[in-house]
């Protein structure tokens, strides 16, 4: 491992790992403390390391330039005022910028993997909430995921029995076949309530796994008693990930915005100095107003305008010096908002 990767916000991660024995059937971070390999504390302090469902766990490291990682500790996300919830939010962000986002591939029979960049990162797919959620408006049942060894992800959708079937069959295989690279013995459900468990891998092809559903009956009845709980910090997750996710849109539109501003004011310059022919002039100005167009409508999303405020500052856009006195004060408001959720923001921009 790398002790040169950077302990900041931007290059937080989330590693999906094996829970070894532990196992929930709801979806929620807990603090693990289990001394499995690669995964005890060290004298620099707890790891930061949860239990997250099923019998996987999330273990956040940061990466560094070169992909290499360094451990996170529970001090470093507390240094960063993160919460576990916050951080697997920022995490997931920091994922798909970094490895793009989610490109399925059929393999056979209506299961699907990921396409292109490194197999051994397909697993950090489970944490795109937005890509399942997407999902759901192809299959309404929900979306079927299993993650039989490390660097595998493969799923069908629900709604396909045939699918389904041939996707328990697949992973049951994988997972007997992994031995000591096998990641999780599970099949989960993504649907309207989020990720669950949907049932254990069958240990022959077409039989479940004896004893597999009075576990999974147990683990539910211990769980029942807080299943409010469970419900709320769910929903205080996805709302934290649609902030999250609105902000990341809207700096990209600052950016753009920036960029306006500087090519109005370049475009000014021109026009002074008769550096263009009048038609060039006017194409170039509807152009950059075009552009500006888009940014401010990103950036009045992330502000959450109302729609009023959006049509004034759309019509700024296409006067000119209005239009740029408009964008620098959008940008100015934007800035702030993007300072108080922890954005580094600088003069071409902010990052997270």
């Amino acid at each position: 491992m790398s002790a040169y990767a950077p302990r900041t916000r931007e290059c937080l991660a989330a590693v999906v790992v094996s829970a070894g024995e532990h196992f929930q059937t709801k979806e929620r971070l807990k603090p693990w403390l289990a001394k499995a390999p690669g995964l005890a504390n060290t004298a620099d302090g707890q790891l930061a390391v949860y239990s997250y469902l099923g019998d996987v766990a999330l273990r956040f490291v940061f990466t560094a330039a070169d992909c290499m990682e360094s451990p996170a500790r529970v001090e470093d996300l507390q240094r960063l005022d993160l919460t576990p919830e916050r951080a697997l939010a920022l995490a997931s962000l920091n994922f798909k910028r970094l490895h793009g986002p989610a490109q399925p591939g059929l393999v056979t029979k209506g299961v699907y993997t990921m396409r292109g960049g490194n197999p051994d990162v397909y697993c950090g797919y489970l944490l795109d909430r937005a890509y399942w959620r997407s999902q759901l408006e192809r299959s309404a049942p929900g979306v079927l995921l299993a993650m039989p060894k490390r660097g595998s992800l493969f799923f069908a959708y629900a709604a396909d029995a045939v699918a389904s079937q041939e996707l328990r069959s697949m992973a049951a295989r994988l997972y007997r076949a992994a031995d000591e690279h096998g990641l999780s013995n599970c099949i989960y459900r993504f649907d309207a309530h989020g990720w669950h468990v949907h049932e254990r891998l069958p240990q022959d092809q077409g039989e479940p796994a004896p004893g597999a559903a009075p576990r999974l009956q147990q683990g539910a009845a211990r769980d029942s008693a807080r299943d409010a709980e469970v419900l709320a910090q769910r929903a205080a997750e996805r709302a934290q990930e649609d902030h999250e996710e609105r902000l990341s849109l809207a700096a990209k539109g600052q950016k753009m915005v920036i960029y306006c501003v500087l090519l109005n004011l370049l475009l000014g310059g021109m026009e002074r100095g008769n550096a263009l022919p009048l038609m060039a002039q006017l194409a170039a100005a509807v152009a950059v107003a075009i552009y500006a167009l888009v940014g401010v409508v990103r950036m009045c999303s992330g502000l959450e305008k109302s729609q009023n405020q959006k049509i004034a500052f759309m019509v700024f856009a296409f006067i000119p010096l209005v239009n740029v006195l408009a964008l620098v004060q959008l940008s100015r408001q934007f800035s702030k908002t993007l300072k108080k959720a922890g954005w580094t923001v600088g003069l071409m921009g902010a990052t997270p």
